[in-house]
């Protein structure tokens, strides 16, 4: 998947901080209301893209926070902020945490593309301290139930059951994408086996205002939902 990400990791991060993405309209003001206050709080950001969102945080009153991502293509920290951008795999976050803990993990996008989620999210838990939140956000699974319906000319509930690799083009820039695709509940199961109990569901729906901005991306989110996001809670 790392391959993916170092041909369109520009091309995503321009689209995404234009202020008419889905991400900037849509995506992350419902990641901000799903993660809360973290003022005072470590934050461990995983696939954090340029570090624009972690950065974010540490302005909104995060104690430290910590990002990963597999392409080195940062942001440049302000001064007076405790925020370190680190280069690394989600597979390989013990190695790159160490002893490290943290009171809040994110991983908003990125989930779909590690390699392993399951060792992804024991990897999470160990480095949360008790009470902990872990926040995910990552594509509906309606979305590549309707595209590889189309795509392959499968029925709709055979293209959301399938379990091989689904390759799509790009919402941004010209490249191509590969991963898994998933129901429902292979979203939400690898975190509760790792020990994780769930709190909150958000599907954010197209709003009045993206509608007038981009009627294209409001329809683009009627056909295809867009994200979910889950809040899991590491017990006391």
């Amino acid at each position: 998947m790392s391959d993916d990400w170092q041909r369109i990791a520009a091309d995503y991060e321009a689209v995404r901080a234009s202020g008419v993405s889905l991400d900037a309209l849509i995506e992350w003001p419902a990641q901000q209301r799903v993660v809360g206050d973290v003022t005072g709080l470590d934050v461990l950001d995983l696939g954090c893209g340029s570090g624009e969102k972690a950065v974010w945080f540490a302005h909104q009153g995060a104690r430290r926070v910590v990002g990963i991502d597999i392409v080195d293509a940062f942001i440049s920290i302000p001064e007076g902020l405790d925020v370190e951008l680190r280069v690394g795999d989600l597979n390989g976050v013990g190695k790159v945490i160490g002893d490290e803990r943290f009171d809040v993990a994110i991983v908003f996008q990125a989930i779909g593309y590690a390699a392993e989620e399951s060792a992804l999210l024991t990897d999470v838990w160990d480095v949360l301290r008790p009470g902990g939140t872990l926040v995910v956000a990552r594509s509906h699974p309606l979305r590549f139930a309707v595209e590889r319906s189309k795509a392959e000319g499968v029925p709709l509930a055979a293209a959301y059951r399938a379990d091989t690799p689904f390759t799509y083009p790009a919402t941004w820039g010209s490249g191509t994408v590969t991963h898994r695709t998933f129901t429902f509940g292979q979203t939400v199961q690898p975190a509760l086996d790792a020990g994780f109990v769930l709190e909150r569901i958000d599907e954010p729906a197209p709003t009045d205002e993206l509608r007038r901005i981009s009627p294209d991306r409001a329809a683009w989110m009627d056909e295809h939902a867009g994200i979910i996001i889950y809040r899991f809670r590491k017990p006391r």
